[in-house]
Protein backbone atom coordinates (compact mmCIF):
# COMPACT_ATOMS: atom_id res chain seq x y z
CA UNK A 1 0.00 0.00 0.00
CA UNK A 2 1.77 3.36 -1.13
CA UNK A 3 1.34 6.61 1.34
CA UNK A 4 -1.17 7.89 -0.49
CA UNK A 5 -3.88 5.11 -0.18
CA UNK A 6 -2.85 5.43 3.98
CA UNK A 7 -3.60 9.15 4.05
CA UNK A 8 -6.87 10.03 1.49
CA UNK A 9 -9.35 6.84 1.52
CA UNK A 10 -12.67 7.52 -0.10
CA UNK A 11 -15.92 6.77 1.83
CA UNK A 12 -18.96 5.69 0.82
CA UNK A 13 -20.35 9.06 1.14
CA UNK A 14 -18.08 9.82 -1.40
CA UNK A 15 -16.32 12.53 0.52
CA UNK A 16 -13.04 11.57 1.41
CA UNK A 17 -11.13 11.14 5.20
CA UNK A 18 -7.90 12.91 5.08
CA UNK A 19 -4.85 11.99 7.96
CA UNK A 20 -2.16 14.88 7.29
CA UNK A 21 0.85 14.59 9.31
CA UNK A 22 1.02 18.52 10.92
CA UNK A 23 3.80 20.41 8.68
CA UNK A 24 1.21 19.48 5.64
CA UNK A 25 -2.01 21.02 7.65
CA UNK A 26 0.59 24.19 7.99
CA UNK A 27 1.45 24.85 4.40
CA UNK A 28 -2.36 23.64 2.91
CA UNK A 29 -3.85 26.25 5.99
CA UNK A 30 -1.58 28.89 5.05
CA UNK A 31 -2.44 28.89 1.25
CA UNK A 32 -5.82 30.29 1.68
CA UNK A 33 -5.59 33.76 2.87
CA UNK A 34 -2.35 33.82 0.04
CA UNK A 35 -4.52 33.26 -2.75
CA UNK A 36 -7.15 34.94 -1.34
CA UNK A 37 -5.12 38.30 -0.91
CA UNK A 38 -3.91 37.98 -4.81
CA UNK A 39 -7.50 37.34 -5.99
CA UNK A 40 -9.21 39.98 -4.35
CA UNK A 41 -6.51 42.30 -4.66
CA UNK A 42 -4.38 41.79 -7.77
CA UNK A 43 -6.93 39.98 -10.33
CA UNK A 44 -4.56 40.68 -13.44
CA UNK A 45 -1.33 39.04 -11.59
CA UNK A 46 0.09 36.54 -14.18
CA UNK A 47 0.39 33.83 -11.50
CA UNK A 48 -3.58 33.52 -12.11
CA UNK A 49 -3.11 32.73 -15.60
CA UNK A 50 -3.83 28.94 -14.62
CA UNK A 51 -6.92 29.75 -12.43
CA UNK A 52 -8.40 30.99 -14.95
CA UNK A 53 -7.41 30.30 -18.31
CA UNK A 54 -8.61 32.37 -21.71
CA UNK A 55 -11.94 30.35 -22.94
CA UNK A 56 -11.65 32.33 -26.57
CA UNK A 57 -7.72 32.15 -26.28
CA UNK A 58 -7.57 33.77 -30.45
CA UNK A 59 -11.12 36.21 -30.16
CA UNK A 60 -10.10 39.27 -27.18
CA UNK A 61 -13.54 40.40 -27.26
CA UNK A 62 -15.17 36.98 -26.84
CA UNK A 63 -12.60 36.69 -24.25
CA UNK A 64 -13.58 40.42 -22.98
CA UNK A 65 -17.01 39.46 -22.97
CA UNK A 66 -16.42 36.03 -21.51
CA UNK A 67 -14.86 37.69 -18.53
CA UNK A 68 -17.26 40.35 -18.15
CA UNK A 69 -19.98 38.16 -17.34
CA UNK A 70 -18.32 35.58 -16.09
CA UNK A 71 -15.02 36.92 -14.07
CA UNK A 72 -17.05 37.72 -10.75
CA UNK A 73 -18.45 34.09 -10.64
CA UNK A 74 -15.23 32.40 -11.26
CA UNK A 75 -13.58 34.44 -8.80
CA UNK A 76 -16.34 33.77 -5.85
CA UNK A 77 -16.04 29.65 -6.58
CA UNK A 78 -12.58 29.58 -6.01
CA UNK A 79 -12.78 31.83 -2.91
CA UNK A 80 -15.56 29.30 -1.92
CA UNK A 81 -12.93 26.19 -2.45
CA UNK A 82 -10.14 28.57 -0.34
CA UNK A 83 -12.47 28.40 2.70
CA UNK A 84 -13.59 25.00 2.53
CA UNK A 85 -9.48 23.87 2.20
CA UNK A 86 -8.97 26.58 5.09
CA UNK A 87 -11.72 25.08 7.68
CA UNK A 88 -10.35 21.55 6.53
CA UNK A 89 -6.64 22.17 7.04
CA UNK A 90 -7.31 23.45 10.40
CA UNK A 91 -9.30 20.82 11.93
CA UNK A 92 -6.78 18.85 13.47
CA UNK A 93 -6.50 14.90 12.72
CA UNK A 94 -8.66 12.78 10.44
CA UNK A 95 -10.57 14.88 8.87
CA UNK A 96 -13.40 14.36 6.08
CA UNK A 97 -13.30 16.62 2.86
CA UNK A 98 -16.88 17.11 1.20
CA UNK A 99 -14.81 16.09 -2.26
CA UNK A 100 -18.32 14.95 -3.56
CA UNK A 101 -19.24 18.40 -3.37
CA UNK A 102 -18.41 21.08 -6.39
CA UNK A 103 -16.28 23.54 -3.95
CA UNK A 104 -14.79 20.47 -2.90
CA UNK A 105 -13.09 19.18 -5.94
CA UNK A 106 -11.88 22.53 -6.72
CA UNK A 107 -9.18 22.75 -3.87
CA UNK A 108 -7.23 19.91 -5.52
Amino acid sequence: MNLRQQRIKRRRDGSYKLDLPDDERTLLASLPGQLQEVLEHQPDDPALRRLFPPAYPVDRDEEDEYRRLMGDDLAAGHLQALQVLGATAAEKGSVSCPMAQPEGMRIF
